[in-house]
């Protein structure tokens, strides 16, 4: 139709129009004034919108200019397989009553599809967007639009490439909808503020996913398979199963493969250095219906979320183990807070750089204010926890991890909840008087909660040496025993005139006494030292003291031997 006179193609679309015949471009070279022809030639609906009461196909056709088919209603099929687009793709407010097909598809530019409402199946598979921009710091310039669309029908985004942002806001997703197999080389793949009503799989690799405000009706279940992506997911409505899990890439297409290599070696800092799906923050969601597989909580923020109680992790809990435990963010953010060191976290995760990726999204313009607003940055997406915050996190996690078998991370979430208690500030404590804080620091500071056996065995040795010492200094050799027989009487001495109380307890003995009495203080057999006054208090303190430490000692072992 594009050699075609004006006049015969205006002609032509009327009488197309009139009889709801074929309207066919397939192959042709499509300006922007035959859009225009199309739009003009059209019926005006109730929303004043141009009315293609005929079916159209574009398959393979080429729009030099890009197209504006904003405020379109398609009435029958539109087809779009195939077709190139060098400008921008505009099909803002459009309506499709009948399928709508834009496999491979190349969009150059910009592509807005906002507030478009799709009422059967819509198939964008194999589709390149944004394709001729240059990749910056922050990702490509070139950004899709598809907030607030709604997908009524099947819904079909399988091996999709974004250059730029996919953004996705306040969609609605009514049945069956696939996106496979994605990868977005922008900033940000956002499903913010969408309704899920049908079964929804998603697979995509991006820097950063955002599912702020996502609503899965009862009824549906979505599945996340993502990679190298940092995911938020706060004040989430989850109403049916969610599952989070990681994407190795396998069972791709060759394309898809080949742009995920691209991206991830030429993404630079948007890349996150984790293959793994790494999960930000999950304030005010209820995380009953969540399932988590292989996903990195290495920065996860749990302050404000519910239920966690009831949360699901397989597979692999992906923690950061900082000196000798796991941690949560949430700790190194309250002791930050407090001004203290991070032990380590900064090296081992860099927390500005997350920053940086978060704030360089803004330039993208997303479609809803709410979700720029929470672009700003990433204190004012997630608060600083208190210690009562901190200490309920940790407890809550031992309980699960309790409840599922797993000794050894309850036992870390165990001594992390106790360090929140004995490191609390004074404006803000954990401890009932000064009576319960003396008994948790002493509790740490003998055996590390019961954690640590060195300390128990090193407290054990240090009270066998005192008790040694003491005992040799305030006993003497009882008169029954080996010692004391074999002692020579000197003339003149206590012992020659009858008058001996004992000779003094040489070392070997107070030693061997010491230790009998640490370990086996119940034991019957004959005492090899003679006990005074002062004598008597060390034993005293051997016997209390010795088998707590080592009754510690065995906890802690146990403990370990349980990892």
């Amino acid at each position: 139709m594009f050699h075609a006179p004006k006049t015969w193609r205006e002609e032509t679309i009327a009488t197309a129009l009139a009889s709801r015949a074929l309207l066919d471009y397939r192959g042709s070279l499509v300006t922007l004034d035959m859009i225009a022809e199309l739009k003009d030639a059209a019926d005006l609906d109730g929303e004043r919108k141009s009315v293609i009461t005929a079916a159209v196909r574009f398959d393979w056709s080429h729009f030099p200019d890009g197209g504006n088919f904003s405020r379109t209603h398609f009435a029958e099929s539109a087809i779009f397989v195939g077709s190139t687009w060098s400008g921008d793709a505009t099909f803002a407010d459009c309506s499709f009553d009948q399928e709508a097909r834009f496999t491979f598809c190349v969009f150059d530019s910009f592509v807005d599809f906002r507030r478009a409402a799709f009422n059967e199946m819509t198939v964008f598979s194999e589709a390149r967007f944004g394709v001729t921009f240059p990749t910056l710091v922050a990702g490509s310039q070139a950004i899709t639009w598809f907030g607030q669309a709604r997908f009524l029908g099947k819904t079909y985004f399988t091996g999709v490439f974004f250059a730029g942002a996919a953004d996705f806001p306040d969609c609605v997703f009514n049945e069956e909808t696939r996106l496979g197999g994605l990868v977005v080389g922008g900033s940000f793949f956002s499903l913010s503020h969408a309704t899920v009503r049908g079964n929804m799989h998603v697979t995509a690799s991006a820097p950063m996913v955002w599912l702020d405000h996502i609503t899965v009706d009862s009824g549906a279940r979505l599945y996340l398979d993502l990679r190298r992506a940092e995911v938020s997911l706060q004040h989430a409505q989850l109403n049916e199963d969610v599952y989070l899990s990681y994407w190795s890439g396998e069972h791709g297409t060759t394309a898809m493969l080949s742009d995920l290599c691209v991206v991830e070696r030429l993404g630079g800092s948007r890349v996150a250095d984790s293959v793994h799906p790494r999960l930000l923050a999950v304030r005010g969601t209820s995380l009953a219906r969540l399932v988590l597989r292989d996903v990195d909580l290495w920065a996860c923020r749990f302050t404000g979320a519910r239920n966690l109680s009831s949360l699901t992790m397989v597979g692999r809990r992906l923690l950061p183990r900082i000196r000798g435990r796991l941690r949560v963010a949430d700790e190194v953010g309250w002791q930050r807070s407090l001004g203290r060191s991070s032990g380590g976290w900064a090296d081992s995760y860099n927390e500005s750089a997350m920053e940086t990726r978060l704030k360089a999204t803004t330039a993208a313009d997303s479609a809803t204010a709410d979700m720029r607003a929470e672009l700003r940055g990433i204190r004012s997406a997630l608060p600083e926890p208190r210690a009562q915050d901190v200490q309920i996190i940790y407890r809550t996690l031992r309980t699960l991890l309790e409840g599922s078998g797993d000794k050894p991370g309850a036992d870390d979430f165990y001594y992390g909840e106790m360090e929140v208690r004995r490191t609390a500030p004074r404006h803000e404590p954990l401890t009932s008087g000064w009576t319960q804080h003396a008994l948790v620091w002493l509790y740490y500071g003998l055996s590390g909660y019961g954690l640590r056996a060195s300390r128990a065995f090193g407290w054990f040795f240090i009270l066998l040496l005192l008790g040694t010492f003491g005992l040799h200094v305030t006993t003497t050799v009882a008169p029954h025993s080996t010692t004391a027989a074999t002692a020579v009487a000197i003339p003149g001495s206590p012992r020659a005139n009858g008058t001996d109380t004992g000779a003094p307890a040489l070392f070997p003995d107070a030693l061997l006494s010491a230790f009998q009495l640490s370990t086996l203080p119940l034991s019957r057999t004959e005492p090899l030292l003679r006990y005074s006054r002062p004598g008597e208090l060390v034993r005293l303190c051997l016997v209390v003291i010795g088998p707590a430490l080592l009754t510690l000692a065995l906890i802690a072992i146990r403990a370990r031997i349980r990892r």
